[in-house]
């Protein structure tokens, strides 16, 4: 999902920020799945635990600045507004 979200903002910048912010929620949900079966799993494994909740943090950063107002791709414009922005 996170390959075709990048496919997609590359191939439509326009729709960059709405792409983006789906893929990288749907992603989030995912590593969530994952972490609650290595919960609930035994035995847990201390690297299957690092590993989900060090990407969940990642994720989750990422998904924080893409939902911010400013929030700028490289080329200039602000998500799917398609209004450049000052710098």
């Amino acid at each position: 999902m996170l390959a075709a979200g990048a496919v997609i903002v590359t191939v439509a910048p326009r729709r960059a920020r709405a792409v983006a912010l789906g893929a990288v929620g749907f992603a989030v949900l995912g590593v969530l799945a994952g972490l609650g079966f290595a919960l609930t799993s035994s035995p847990h494994i201390a690297a299957d635990l690092a590993y989900h909740l060090s990407v969940l943090v990642v994720l989750l950063a990422a998904l924080l600045a893409l939902a911010r107002p400013g929030f700028s791709g490289p080329d200039g414009f602000a998500g799917s507004g398609g209004k450049p922005v000052s710098r």
